[in-house]
């Protein structure tokens, strides 16, 4: 959402800017494409900033004119859903598992929780 509102902090707006480039690969998995659709779908706000983007623009924005490719869970990916089940909410659960299956360098988020659990690398400040 930040990326949508132009409001990232600057390692995570390197990360993306990189990823613009083609220097760099940034892959959600798809339940947070279904987040940021369903939250868009009536407006939101986003770090103080009104987002009025409709949901098919924030898709061709996000993944048909920019950086983010969509990553779905696959066999792996749902193996280690399965050891993460307790540790994190479902959200958090499908990111750390599509990162630990297709072994990501990083998450980009927010969220110092996802950190704390396995190590997890992420980038966001």
């Amino acid at each position: 959402m930040s990326y949508l509102a132009d409001t990232l902090p600057a390692d995570a707006d390197t990360a993306f800017r990189q990823a613009e480039r083609g220097t760099a690969t940034i892959a959600a998995p798809d339940v947070m494409f279904g987040e940021v659709l369903y939250r868009l779908s009536g407006g939101t706000v986003v770090n103080d900033i009104a987002v009025e983007l409709q949901p098919q623009r924030a898709w061709r924005a996000l993944a048909v004119d920019g950086p983010v490719s969509v990553a779905s869970l696959d066999r792996a990916g749902v193996r280690e859903l399965s050891t993460l089940v307790g540790e994190f909410n479902l959200h958090d659960a499908m990111l750390v598992a599509s990162h630990i299956a297709d072994s990501t360098d990083a998450i980009i988020t927010r969220d110092p929780d996802i950190a704390d659990v396995r190590s997890v690398s992420t980038i966001w400040d």
